[in-house]
């Protein structure tokens, strides 16, 4: 393998680096954690980890967000990944590099509606070298519309995303269909897909806030890309319109068949495009880093739906649509609109929109050797690299690569319960070494958060050569919200609390299929969720943690992760709030780095108020007489139960799972 050059100096091989070296032999060189594994392989390097005078980075300085590392040719550039709101904290610049910054904003998508069109895409901004001073950079990301579930409800639009002054909107909400008079899609970065079948048809579609004319990786306008719903094509249509992607508009429904949702646009700074898993992936060129799709329209019939558009659009629903006839939620922190839903036999729910996202990227200096594996996020600590997956992907190694790796998965927690609900059961985790040698490529597989009211987390899991290792998503808390009368909270990695005055709550560590890493019963992968309560506060049971089980309506501890993860580059902030860092978990009750927290249940009275907090971990904190606050993405956080009184308040949703990989750099 080659080694990194310096850019001053002798080189590597025949220069000395000690301070006062002879003949100015002293050199430069990348000074940040990229370079530093393959320092400490050319013995006697000045600026090996941990040495006195370490000297500064050549890029500028930051911390916040999940960090990736990747090369472009020469180029080793730095990338902020924040999928929850936090802080970019830049505490020096440098005196070498520019200090600019390119940086990508997209809104949260739009709602799908019930009987209608989906939800468009959230606003995408993209901008290229923006000036930064030493100043800590606030980032918002907006969450996406959520699902709708009464026959004939208008889609909700997504909430919009801010960094760097920079507004992205989030997508419009879909119109609804049949007689109810809220057929028109809603305007939004890209706007709502129209219903089917209102007064009289001809239901309009919802304008863009964005601008037309996007095209992959070009900066924007700034409002940033979006494109129009689709309309409602006719008198008498039976399928409802696509929701606006960025990068194209929704397609018209009616009775021609299912309505496609708008295609959203490819942006690659975040690394490699074919194996950086962040966005999602164009299954036609092989390639990540799609952002903002449209989802796809329902299809009053035995006909498929329309599809979601590339860039995480749900795809809508039809009669024979398997499971249950409901438009599917738009991908995790990538802007896309839900899919519409139609029915068959009673009311189901539309998908939500996914949440945004903002990526920063700067450059940190150049580079000429490879690296060992490609895939996921990548960054350097401790003399080892480690790749963080927050969406599914592939760890692809390159040749020569034979290594005991360490691994850390949480799956996704379960949703809350709504109307004193219980609440959701936190993923399942599992930590521990596998051997890998090259060619050994690994599927990597994150579990989506759970629905509200009655959605488990989806199972994580890594294909290792010894065997498919697999943490099971969190059980949903128990929930008496419409439409959902009596239903008991669930098992899973964690299990899901049980509904008020109830005891059916879910036993925790619950496994996947079996293998020689993952043997039944299972290693231990969470614990069991709490009974509800009733006077003097009627309340839901908390969702179990991966560190301890649910009580009374607060969710379980979570855990914290090995300390071979624990990158200060990567830190969650230190405040009191859970996202007030954006980095790698939560802060906990030792430190940082917290995952798989229970949430918290929903409760009836305010006085005496239990706690109702989710754990420690990214568990979502139960409404008291309120609706509650969903978990944290990427900690397998159970979602928070809702309150009661006055009216019902609905669960929420439960955080999508992550994996890491740690080898020696």
């Amino acid at each position: 393998m080659g080694y990194l050059g310096r850019r001053i100096g002798l080189s590597q091989d025949n220069g000395d680096s000690n301070p006062g070296a002879a003949g100015g032999a002293v050199g430069g060189g990348l000074l940040d954690l990229f370079a530093h594994g393959y320092f400490e392989r050319q013995g006697d390097i000045y600026n090996a980890p941990g040495a006195p005078n370490l000297g500064a980075p050549q890029g500028l300085t930051a911390t916040g967000g999940v960090i990736s590392d990747h090369a472009s040719g020469e180029d080793v550039y730095r990338s902020h990944i924040f999928t929850s709101s936090g802080i970019l904290n830049v505490t020096a610049l440098s005196a070498s590099l520019p200090n600019n910054v390119d940086y990508l904003v997209v809104g949260g998508g739009g709602g799908g509606g019930s009987l209608g069109g989906g939800g468009g895409g959230g606003a995408v901004i993209y901008k290229e070298n923006s000036p930064v001073s030493v100043s800590p950079y606030a980032i918002s990301i907006g969450a996406g519309g959520a699902n709708v579930i009464p026959e004939g409800t208008r889609g909700i639009t997504g909430t919009q995303t801010t960094a760097f002054g920079s507004t992205a909107a989030g997508g419009g909400g879909a119109g609804t269909g049949g007689s109810f008079g809220n057929g028109a899609g809603l305007p939004g970065g890209s706007g709502g897909g129209a219903g089917y079948g209102g007064p009289g048809g001809g239901d309009s579609p919802g304008a863009a806030t964005g601008a037309s004319g996007g095209s992959p990786n070009t900066a924007s306008p700034p409002a940033g890309w979006g494109r129009a719903g689709g309309a409602d094509a006719g008198s008498s249509p039976v399928g409802g319109a696509g929701g606006g992607g960025a990068g194209g508009a929704g397609s018209n429904g009616g009775n021609a068949g299912p309505a496609a949702g708008g295609a959203g646009l490819q942006f690659t700074i975040a690394g490699p495009s074919t194996s950086t898993a962040v966005g999602t992936l164009n299954p036609g060129t092989g390639e990540y880093q799609w952002f903002g799709g449209g989802g796809g329209g329902c299809f009053y019939g035995t006909s498929a739906a329309g599809i979601g558009g590339v860039g995480g659009g749900g795809a809508g629903s039809s009669q024979s649509s398997p499971p249950s006839a409901e438009g599917v939620s738009g991908t995790f922190a990538t802007g896309g609109g839900g899919g519409g839903s139609t029915y068959s036999g009673g009311s189901k729910k539309a998908g939500s929109g996914g949440s945004g996202i903002v990526v920063v990227r700067y450059q940190i200096g150049k580079i000429t050797a490879a690296l060992k594996a490609t895939g996921g996020s990548v960054s350097f600590y401790g003399s080892k690299t480690i790749h963080a997956f927050t969406n599914s992907g592939s760890f692809v190694t390159n040749p020569g690569f034979s290594e005991t790796v360490e691994y850390f998965m949480v799956a996704g927690g379960g949703g809350g319960g709504g109307s004193s609900g219980g609440g959701g059961g936190a993923g399942g985790y599992l930590t521990g070494t596998s051997s890998v040698a090259h060619p050994a490529p690994l599927t990597v597989t994150i579990g989506s958060g759970g629905s509200r009211e009655t959605g488990n987390g989806g199972d994580t899991s890594v294909n290792f050569p010894a065997g498919t290792l697999t943490a099971a998503g969190g059980g949903h808390g128990g929930s008496n919200f419409t439409g959902t009368p009596g239903t008991p909270g669930t098992p899973g990695g964690s299990g899901g609390g049980s509904l008020n005055q109830g005891t059916s709550q879910g036993n925790g560590n619950q496994y996947g299929p079996t293998s020689p890493l993952n043997p039944a019963p299972a290693p231990g992968q969470g614990n069991n969720g709490a009974a509800g309560g009733s006077n003097p506060t009627i309340r839901g049971g908390g969702g179990g943690g991966a560190g301890g089980a649910g009580s009374n309506a607060v969710g379980g501890v979570g855990i914290q992760m090995p300390t071979s993860f624990r990158d200060p580059k990567s830190a969650p902030g230190p405040g009191s709030t859970p996202i007030s860092g954006g980095g790698l978990g939560t802060p906990g009750p030792s430190g940082q780095y917290w995952f798989a927290g229970g949430g918290g249940a929903g409760t009836s009275y305010p006085t005496p108020a239990p706690g109702a907090i989710g754990g420690a971990g990214g568990g979502g904190t139960g409404g008291i007489q309120a609706v509650g606050t969903a978990a944290v993405q990427n900690t397998g956080g159970g979602g928070g139960g809702g309150g009661y009184s006055p009216g019902e308040h609905a669960g929420t949703n439960g955080g999508s799972g992550i994996v890491l990989i740690a080898y020696p750099s």
